[in-house]
């Protein structure tokens, strides 16, 4: 299963996204291999601690192993011994044209994005489908939050997350610190941490992995 992270708009949470589905896949023991496709490669620092970036040597932590490949999804030969890949895009729009995936995942923080998204759903949904997670988006309040579900809704072949995840201090360290929200200072145990996990499982579930025994 192949899943690629995007939105052609920066700064909405692809990468700490991707980061934390592959620290959950981790977690419930589902091998993963984890690319990034940008250039400045920060899905990297969530995996290594090396600073020299090498499309050449891919790093591991625990059930993870993580690919730095600018702009160009690796061949099959690479990704077909993983039962999970995730793909971590930079915020260019022709990214649909190079990638591949068998489920996308588009994080949107307010309708300026939704309404980007709606430019380029059709050359994604040709591919695979669309499963749209808002993603900071409570920041004006409930009856935005609704005014952009229903914006969402009016996009053809797309579905979304149920789930906001909020604005939080403990969200904002993650990036901090590179670690899962779970991981960072006062994050365990908080709304985010749960909501963070929920957004995982939905996406592991809807990617065909069984639900996690309790």
């Amino acid at each position: 299963m192949i899943i690629g992270v995007h939105n052609h708009k920066g700064g909405i949470g692809k990468t700490t996204i991707s980061a934390h589905l592959g620290l959950r896949a981790d977690q419930r023991g589902i091998p993963s291999l984890m690319v990034t496709l940008d250039r400045q490669g920060d899905l990297m620092r969530w995996y290594s601690d090396e600073r020299q970036l090498d499309p050449n040597k891919p790093s591991k932590r625990g059930n993870i192993t993580a690919l730095y490949s600018p702009m160009e999804q690796p061949p099959a030969s690479a990704t077909g011994g993983f039962p999970l890949v995730v793909i971590d895009t930079p915020p260019e729009a022709g990214i649909p044209a190079i990638v591949t995936p068998d489920l996308w995942i588009c994080p949107v923080d307010n309708r300026t994005a939704i309404e980007s998204l709606a430019e380029v759903v059709p050359a994604m949904t040709e591919k695979a489908p669309c499963y749209v997670v808002f993603y900071g988006a409570d920041a004006g309040g409930i009856n935005t939050l609704r005014g952009l579900q229903e914006a969402t809704r009016l996009i053809p072949d797309v579905e979304y997350h149920p789930e906001v995840i909020p604005h939080s201090p403990a969200a904002f360290r993650t990036q901090a610190y590179y670690r899962p929200v779970w991981d960072v200072p006062h994050g365990k145990g908080t709304a985010a941490h749960h909501l963070m996990v929920g957004l995982c499982d939905a996406i592991l579930k809807r990617a065909g992995f069984p639900e996690e025994k309790r």
